[in-house]
């Protein structure tokens, strides 16, 4: 039987370890801070079933959660040291974040799919068969809903198919959005069962989602920055909101972030030109 070490057990031993050498030399270092963050994030599980995706879902969060670059990179390298010395002992064959780059200061970027992309990811699914996919694609770029969102919802979080409410959210606080027009033939169709039941078959999620993004030229291997994730629907939502010109702050409660000033760092570069339409509504002539 495989090893089944958690990454909070890993990240104890490597304190441990860490203690003893004296790289770590009061109970209040920043270090032991940070572990014990990495620690509530990868919580108990299995080090050896740790991958790349996960450690990018993690930099996506810390990205959305409105953390400086210089934060975010700091905090990276405990989470590498913790896998790579899960690897000295022998526990995995290399560790799964040893790929994941600092971000550089300033340039912070999320990604997104183009309505093209969209329709080419959409298209992919269509192929391999998998309406149920599509039907989660739909859901997701029409609520910018979480993964954790999108496999729990059930009929009883849609209130007479006008809103949908996540229910559990990082921040403890349920929020709900309205239904858009492109989604209210789609929902329909998912609540003609149970209300009680999950609506959206989120079975192998990650790996059916992967290969409709293979299929449509949007991955194309785990270290590639530009191909996408199941989070990059979350992405593709706010950014065609505010590419349509949508309002940055009703942005921020759709997204249930804990305040504007998270959605303007992550999402304030995606309508530069947009921005710069408004000189026109900015001028101001007062002769002289």
């Amino acid at each position: 039987m495989k090893d089944q070490t958690t990454f909070a057990q890993m990240a104890d031993k490597w304190l441990d370890m860490a203690v003893k050498q004296g790289r770590i030399r009061n109970a209040g270092a920043s270090e032991i801070y940070r572990v014990n963050a990495l620690k509530v994030h990868f919580g108990d599980k299995p080090v050896i079933k740790l991958r790349y995706a996960d450690g990018e879902a993690w930099l996506n969060a810390r990205i959305e959660a409105g953390k400086a670059v210089n934060t975010i990179n700091r905090d990276m390298k405990p989470l590498k040291w913790i896998t790579g010395y899960a690897v000295c002992l022998g526990l995995i064959p290399a560790s799964p974040f040893a790929e994941l780059k600092p971000l550089k200061a300033g340039n912070v970027r999320v990604r997104w799919l183009t309505e093209e992309e969209l329709g080419r990811l959409v298209n992919a699914a269509n192929v391999l068969n998998d309406g149920d996919l599509v039907d989660i694609i739909n859901v997701a770029v029409n609520t910018g809903f979480r993964k954790g969102n999108l496999e729990r919802l059930t009929g009883m979080e849609i209130s007479n198919e006008k809103r949908i409410l996540a229910s559990k959210t990082k921040s403890g606080k349920p929020y709900d959005v309205p239904v858009s027009p492109a989604l209210e033939n789609v929902l329909k169709r998912l609540l003609e069962g149970e209300r009680t039941d999950k609506i959206l078959n989120t079975n192998d999620f990650d790996r059916r989602f992967r290969k409709a993004a293979k299929l449509a030229g949007l991955w194309r291997d785990g270290k590639d920055e530009n191909k996408v994730t199941i989070h990059t629907l979350r992405h593709t939502f706010a950014a065609l909101y505010l590419k349509r010109g949508g309002d940055v702050y009703k942005l921020s409660k759709l997204l249930g972030h804990s305040s504007i000033s998270v959605t303007e760092k992550v999402y304030a570069h995606v309508c530069p030109k947009d921005m710069d339409a408004q000189a026109e509504l900015m001028s101001t002539n007062i002769g002289g």
